[in-house]
């Protein structure tokens, strides 16, 4: 059925403000049978149940909504995507500067002060980073490396702990002949460039 000439006003109300907040009403314009409102979800530390009404003419209709806090859900380390969309292994060079990014599941509340960890020496991060909204960056320091050197970047707010995995390998080197090795005079010499695997 859809409204009369004029619109109907509909009553709505939610049964938790503090947690998700709606308008006192809404109207449905004339010669319409629905109308869309929005929900306002509020920073929470825990999850809570929530029940929307809307009434029109004493009848009323209800819908469950949890509102769930904002949580910690990622780490991604440099740049871990190809152009094709497609992730590629986190392996870099040691001695080479990198970026971490945190990504949230709905928006960390302004001041949220988030621990950072590194499981080797040859990648440092900060103690700690701010975060405000759904993203926030750190800076990876790396040393060079002779071998080869598993890290685990972790970071930790609200008892949630998610990490992220990375390689440093060795730079390139280049492979020429040993020294007491002797050419002719017009043949060519050809030099190898060693890069190790992922870079």
């Amino acid at each position: 059925t859809t409204a009369p000439r004029g619109g109907t006003v509909v009553d709505l109300a939610s049964s938790n403000p503090a947690a998700a907040a709606i308008k006192a009403s809404v109207t449905i314009p004339g010669g319409r049978a629905q109308a869309s409102f929005q929900i306002h979800p509020h920073q929470l530390t825990s999850p809570a149940a929530v029940t929307l009404s809307a009434t029109l003419g004493g009848q009323a209709a209800t819908a469950p909504l949890t509102v769930d806090p904002a949580r910690l859900n990622q780490v991604f380390l440099g740049s871990n995507q190809k152009e094709d969309g497609r992730a590629r292994p986190n392996i870099f060079s040691g001695g080479t500067s990198q970026v971490g990014t945190l990504l949230f599941d709905g928006n960390a509340p302004s001041g949220s002060v988030i621990t950072l960890a590194s499981s080797s020496l040859a990648a440092t991060v900060p103690a700690s980073v701010t975060a405000a909204g759904q993203l926030v960056s750190f800076p990876i320091t790396t040393t060079p490396v002779t071998a080869s050197t598993p890290v685990v970047i972790a970071a930790t707010w609200r008892s949630r702990t998610v990490t992220a995995r990375m390689t440093l390998q060795p730079p390139p080197t280049l492979t020429s002949p040993a020294s007491s090795t002797h050419f002719a005079a017009g043949h060519v010499v050809i030099f190898h460039w060693h890069t190790p695997a992922g870079l």
